[in-house]
């Protein structure tokens, strides 16, 4: 979550915010996210905001997204003769190598699709403040 961010509401534990929009006449969307004040910024509603998850988390983010199709794909080629038994075909070279592209594709677009996924699973945290 890369962006400007708008404060809406602030409530006991969450603060609501919406995505600053420079060229809208109220200079926001409709749209609001729940976020966290780990750091215990000096918010109020109106102030700009940058809002991203943990470090640790973006960090494991960004190791297991590329590593879960190259894991799939080498099972794929490793345990390709159990695919040959399920379809009754005969066990070369050709299958090895459709099976495991088969499981990179198809993990590839499963990763694919739980990145650009709306759904948070995570609350994401103030970062920081713009003072502009």
């Amino acid at each position: 979550m890369k962006g400007i961010f708008i404060v809406t509401d602030i409530q006991e534990e969450k603060i609501m915010v919406s995505p600053f929009m420079e060229n809208a006449p109220d200079k926001r969307d409709s749209s609001q996210i729940a976020v966290i004040n780990p750091k215990k910024f000096d918010v109020l509603p109106g102030t700009k905001v940058s809002i991203g998850f943990s470090k640790g988390f973006e960090n494991a983010q960004g190791i297991l997204f590329p590593l879960i199709p190259v894991v799939c794909c080498a099972l794929g080629v490793f345990f390709y003769p159990a695919a040959a038994s399920v379809f009754s075909l005969k066990c070369t070279e050709l299958l090895r190598f459709l099976v495991g592209a088969i499981l990179f594709i198809i993990s590839f677009i499963g990763v694919l699709a739980a990145s650009r996924s709306s759904y948070i699973v995570l609350t994401p945290r103030i970062t920081g403040i713009y003072t502009s």
